[in-house]
């Protein structure tokens, strides 16, 4: 013990203070484990059995919120002239709930709802005709060029112009290849 005070002499003010530090951390760490208890104990009254009515209460505090509820809103305006529901029914998709008459501003708004779903239906039947049309243009141009390839393939492998009995001249040589050039493009376009 008396060699241990000697060695704590001899070393620097800060080291010792260093080593009382971590000594007095220790000490406090093994105390606070052991004072500390585990698990929370529980405590259980016991009464003898008598003869009587049973009072008992309980108390609790926290929160009660519900699980499976959504609430319902609208955004027309105007009466509610009957109610189909209660509070707390539980309804399905498509059920009446209640019925109500519109006042003026949600009369107008669903006028104005209506007319643009008037207005859409017209857009699709006018696009689906637009789309028939050129689809059925589409197939003429493609024959036309297939027409034009016939034309020249006849007018390589024959010398006569079949619709006028005679020899091809060169003008309508020219309108053959050039017909053919001038449909791929339409085609392309």
């Amino acid at each position: 013990m008396k060699k241990m005070f000697t060695s704590l002499r001899n070393l620097s003010k800060k080291k010792v203070f260093a080593i009382i530090a971590v000594v007095i951390l220790i000490g406090g760490i093994a105390v606070y484990k052991l004072t500390r208890s585990k698990t929370p104990t529980v405590s259980y009254q016991t009464a003898t059995v008598e003869k009587g009515d049973l009072i008992v209460t309980t108390s609790a505090t926290g929160t009660i919120s519900s699980g499976n509820s959504t609430d319902i809103t609208t955004k027309a305006n105007g009466v509610v002239n009957k109610v189909y529901v209660s509070n707390g029914d539980k309804v399905t998709k498509g059920q009446k709930i209640a019925d109500l008459t519109l006042d003026e501003y949600g009369t107008e708004r669903q006028a104005s709802a209506y007319s643009a779903y008037i207005d859409a239906k017209v857009a699709v039947k006018t696009a689906v005709a637009a789309k028939d049309e050129a689809d059925i243009q589409m197939w003429t141009d493609r024959q036309a060029i297939f027409t034009a390839i016939d034309n020249i393939d006849y007018k390589n492998d024959n010398a006569i112009n079949p619709a006028t009995k005679k020899d091809y001249t060169d003008s309508e040589k020219m309108i053959i290849d050039k017909t053919l050039a001038k449909n791929q493009k339409v085609l392309q376009a």
